[in-house]
Formats: structure tokens, C-alpha cells, sequence
């Protein structure tokens, strides 16, 4: 009857120590926007754009804890892509309710990015931003860019 009473009290420890650690704990927004992101679908002013138009390929963004590279593609003097890309580094965080993250851009002498998150989970990052019109003009014009985690 003790090794029973031992037998129990054993299973019951057993069962209580493997229950702590399912392997699905839920990861923190921090966890899930690390890495290395490439664009998978651009819209611009509400029109998507394909991913092989020149120079979105080319996009990509990586976010460490607390520092980021951007890679887009290089404008020339015509307003078109050169083939070539360029990049901006600095530091990147989120704001107070991780629905917006903030891209430091002094470091080149510009406004940071803002960007609304709409969407973040594993392996999929959507931002939107908004910034003035490219043609000069009083408009603005809206980005809706869909990121994949690279492999």
C-alpha cells in the first residue's frame, strides 16, 4: 500500500513538472518583428503593385533588438530605379502600445519613419505609412507594404 502512496505522490510530480512547458508559449512582439523581412506585396495610393515592378524586389528590412538596415532601391534623376540599391541604418522602436514602430533617420538628415503596423505574426509583418506626395505637390500618397521573414 506505500509503494502505491509513493507511486501516486511520484506521478503526481511527474505530470505537474511537465505540465510548466507546453514548447507553444506565445512570443512577444519583440521576439516576432526580429529578423530579416522582405517585401512580398507592395500598395501605393490603394494599387497594388507587382513584386517584379523594378526595385521592390529589392527591399528589405532587418530589425535586431534595438537596431535596423533598410535596404530600398536606389532613385536616379529620372525618378526611376538605377538597378541599384542603397540603405539606412540606425535604431528602431516601438511605441508605447506596439502598433506603430518608429525608424530613426538622422543619421541621413530625415524624418523618421512611422509606420502602423496592421498586421504581426509569425513570418508576416504588414506596415502602413503616409508621407507627402513624391511629385512635390500638397498631396500625400499611402504605403501598405507586406513583408515575409526571410528564410
Amino acid at each position: 500500500m506505500k509503494n502505491y502512496l509513493y507511486l501516486t505522490v511520484f506521478i503526481f510530480l511527474l505530470l505537474s513538472a511537465c505540465k510548466g512547458s507546453t514548447g507553444n508559449e506565445e512570443l512577444t512582439d519583440l521576439e516576432l518583428i526580429q529578423g530579416t523581412w522582405v517585401v512580398q506585396i507592395a500598395v501605393i495610393d490603394g494599387n497594388s503593385q507587382p513584386i517584379t515592378n523594378p526595385g521592390l524586389g529589392q527591399m528589405q528590412l532587418t530589425l535586431t533588438e534595438s537596431n535596423y538596415t533598410y535596404l530600398f532601391p536606389e532613385v536616379g534623376a529620372t525618378g526611376l530605379p538605377t538597378g541599384n540599391t542603397d540603405s539606412i541604418q540606425g535604431i528602431w522602436s516601438f511605441n508605447d502600445d506596439h502598433s506603430m514602430i518608429y525608424l530613426d533617420r538622422s543619421a541621413v538628415g530625415e524624418d523618421d519613419f512611422e509606420w502602423e503596423i496592421i498586421q504581426l505574426s509569425i513570418g508576416i509583418l504588414k506596415t502602413r505609412y503616409t508621407e507627402r506626395a513624391a511629385d512635390g505637390s500638397d498631396g500625400t500618397s499611402t504605403y501598405e507594404f507586406t513583408y515575409k521573414l526571410a528564410s
